[in-house]
């Protein structure tokens, strides 16, 4: 792909190495220009890369103590899951730790973002991000909500911003929780709460007023009675709604309106139909989640979730129901909300013993393995341990072992500038990987996969259809909602050679692949085809890239639910 970042030198590299962490628009620099001064080593003579390295070994130790700010434990996503508004955990910088899906999908922020990225303008121009870190200077009432009138920048639609403390200031350091809530919202939540708790109507009005920013002062101005009357009143709705301060109120309001704000969560059932959420337990408290998509009595396909691919469209959910499949995404230990291995056991063996729980669980003896893009060595590992569980496996528009990479043919400048790093460089390539994924994280797969492939026009407008777009974000924000080492950890396997784990079993691999796949050119699957005749089938699709199991999902499943009901040589 054309690159439009700027040809920086080495040195000039080294420099900028150590404040990129985070910030998408020099990492994308970073990248573009070591690709760069690659291809320029390559076709002049070697260049030094030596001040690239040491200042990469450098960034890299100070990121080993990086933690990622998705890493909020699963009570803080439940808790905001149960509001329909738009909530957020934030940081006194305004910096996003998470967000339940209401604020997803209404503003559509990576999990990165700080709330100055939200489309919305405060009254008299207030920064936002000061706003949050006002309410939690020490000396500031802990116990009360910051409300705040806002307008989206769009429309001028009135909003309100409640800010509440929830981690006190501390050495510089604090957290809040903000809930965006719009006029539709809070004169149906008015009107409700009135009848469940006998407010008179001065008090549903003050309720109003109150979730639309006003201080007692503002709404004895606005309706011409006395403070003292309008505080009357408000105190009198507070003791009926059972708050003994604002924060309460406010969060009593939130909780009560659920019953009112139920249409979304109706709309979403029937938007996927052949969807459920199911954890499982396993021993040591270890709790894993499961997603359950198609027809949830049929035949079982094991997917690996990944930071690309976690859930399916529902138009995929149905193409798996009507196949007679079910497909059980797990998200691997640490990933999304399930519990990292206990201290001391292995990771493989941990994810080996969750999926054999979950086929013992609902009484499946074989299923397949399936997954995409960079988890396949986490596929082929799990294969192993496996092995008498399993049907087949299933890499879809995966990578294999670097001796099948064509570089040349390779249009992702992400990857390609990896691979080169890994053989060549790998403190760089470590920094890469390390810096990289915080920096996706923050930038959205949105804005990622336009970075990536925008001069791929096809490719471009499969990602960005706004339901795979959802389910991608989706699955970025479940990989790195604990920590970023996770899928850092799994991008790099991806580039080692990973031949050994792939001949530990003689299981059958069903390789399905785009022609036009831009990170892992269709030419090295070709001949991992050839050289593995006896078990390596290739189901080739002609005219798509890395959109592939989004596109064409009724030929996918078909080829699957073959390869899940075929006879083995000993039956």
């Amino acid at each position: 792909m054309p690159d439009e970042t700027p040809n920086l030198s080495p040195e000039e590299i080294a420099k900028r190495l150590g404040d990129v962490v985070g910030e998408p628009d020099k990492f994308i620099e970073i990248m573009g220009s070591f690709n760069s001064l690659f291809e320029g080593a390559a076709h002049h003579g070697q260049r030094s890369f030596g001040d690239v390295e040491a200042a990469a070994l450098t960034s890299v130790a100070a990121m080993s103590d990086v933690k990622s700010h998705a890493s909020v434990g699963r009570q803080v996503g439940e808790m905001l899951e149960k509001f329909e508004s738009p909530a957020y955990l934030v940081r006194e910088s305004g910096q996003i730790m998470a967000q339940n899906s209401a604020a997803f999908a209404t503003y559509n922020l990576g999990t990165n973002a700080t709330l100055a990225d939200l489309p919305l303008a405060l009254e008299m121009d207030a920064q936002i991000n000061k706003v949050v870190r006002a309410s939690l200077e020490p000396g500031k009432n802990s116990y009360d909500a910051v409300l705040k009138r806002a307008y989206a920048t769009d429309d001028d639609h009135p909003l309100t911003l409640s800010i509440t403390p929830s981690k006190p200031m501390v050495d510089g350091e604090g957290e809040a929780l903000v809930f965006v809530v719009n006029s539709r919202w809070k004169t149906a939540a008015a009107g409700l709460i009135k009848r469940e708790f006998d407010l008179t109507e001065a008090e549903r009005e003050l309720l109003e007023s109150f979730l639309d920013g006003q201080s007692t002062q503002d709404m004895a101005k606005q309706r011409g009675r006395s403070h003292a009357t309008i505080r009357t009143q408000f105190h009198s709705l507070m003791t009926k709604m059972g708050a003994r301060t604002q924060t309460e109120l406010f969060r009593n309001a939130l909780s009560v309106s659920q019953f009112v704000d139920k249409i979304s969560a109706i709309a979403e059932v029937l938007r996927h139909p052949h969807r459920k959420r199911a954890d499982i337990l396993r021993p040591g408290g270890r709790s894993v989640e499961v997603t359950m998509a198609g027809d949830f009595s049929g035949l079982p396909v094991v997917f690996l979730a990944n930071s690309f691919i976690y859930r399916f469209e529902s138009k995929n959910e149905q193409i798996l129901h009507d196949a007679g499949l079910c497909m059980f995404s797990i998200c691997k230990p640490g990933y999304g909300d399930t519990d990292p291995p206990v201290p001391g056991d292995c990771p493989i063996e941990t994810a080996a013993n969750d999926i054999e729980a979950l086929l013992d669980q609902l009484g499946h003896e074989k299923t397949v393995l399936m997954t995409t893009n960079n988890a396949s060595p986490f596929m082929y590992k799990l294969s192993a341990l496996l092995e008498h569980r399993l049907s087949g496996l299933v890499p879809c528009s995966a990578f294999l072992p670097p001796n099948y990479f064509d570089e040349e043919n390779c249009l992702s400048t992400w990857v390609k500038g990896t691979t080169r790093a890994v053989r060549n460089y790998p403190s760089v390539a470590e920094f890469l990987i390390k810096a990289g994924v915080p920096a996706w994280t923050k930038m959205g797969a949105k804005r990622f996969y336009t970075v990536q492939f925008k001069a791929h026009v096809k490719t471009l407008q499969q990602l960005l259809a706004p339901t795979y777009l959802a389910e991608s974000q989706h699955a970025l924000e479940t990989s790195t909602k604990q920590q970023t080492i996770g899928a850092a950890s799994e991008i790099r396997s991806a580039f080692d050679d990973f031949t050994n784990d792939i001949a530990a079993t003689d299981l059958p691999i069903l390789l399905i692949h785009g022609d036009k796949d831009e990170a892992f050119p269709i030419s090295g699957v070709r001949r991992f085809a050839h050289d593995n005749p006896a078990r390596a089938q290739l189901l080739e699709l002609t005219d798509v890239g890395s959109a592939a199991v989004g596109v064409h999902s009724a030929e996918i499943f078909d080829a699957v639910k073959t390869l899940l009901t075929r006879k083995s040589p000993q039956s």
